[in-house]
């Protein structure tokens, strides 16, 4: 219910960033055409621009979206128009939300934690390393052979971690 107190694309950040694993930068600079509804493994595609650069170039890569992150989309097909681009004022918001309603575990958390959570999951649910790296968008530590996991191995450790809410 304290949820409900948000506006509904900050709200709808929340379960996205959980359920994702994405830095706040990352979803915030999400456009229409990189959110893939329609795809047999509907996925978000994080892409470096030039006007939007991405932290690193592992950074770029396609995350499945299931439960609420999935219901999130499918309501804000546009992205985070609110906020795009204005990731600090979104961030300040949440974390200051978060912070006044008792919803982090401490104080030392913030919204970035629920990026750390979603790779401590991931690491719990025992999968591989490479999958780990290619969701979270870092270097994997040796050399890359291949095309590395698909959409659909993706999305199944997601699943299979429990990592998302479901709907």
């Amino acid at each position: 219910p304290k949820l409900e107190l948000l506006n509904e694309q900050a709200k709808w950040f929340l379960f996205v960033a959980a359920e994702t694993g994405a830095r706040p930068s990352e979803l915030t600079g999400l456009l229409p055409g990189d959110i893939n509804l329609q795809h047999e493994i509907p996925h978000i595609s994080i892409k470096d621009r030039k006007e939007r650069e991405l932290k690193t170039p592992h950074s770029e890569r396609e995350i499945p979206l299931v439960g609420y992150a999935l219901e999130a989309f499918r309501t804000l097909p546009e992205g985070f128009t609110r906020y795009r681009d204005k990731t600090d004022s979104l961030t300040g918001l949440l974390n200051k939300f978060l912070r006044e309603h008792s919803l982090l575990p401490s104080e030392k958390h913030s919204l970035y934690s629920f990026r750390h959570s979603f790779q401590d999951r991931l690491l719990a649910a025992n999968a591989p390393d490479r999958v780990q790296a290619e969701l979270m968008g870092h270097k994997f530590q040796r050399p890359k052979y291949g095309d590395g996991a698909t959409l659909n191995q993706k999305k199944e450790w997601i699943t299979r971690c429990g990592i998302y809410f479901s709907t």
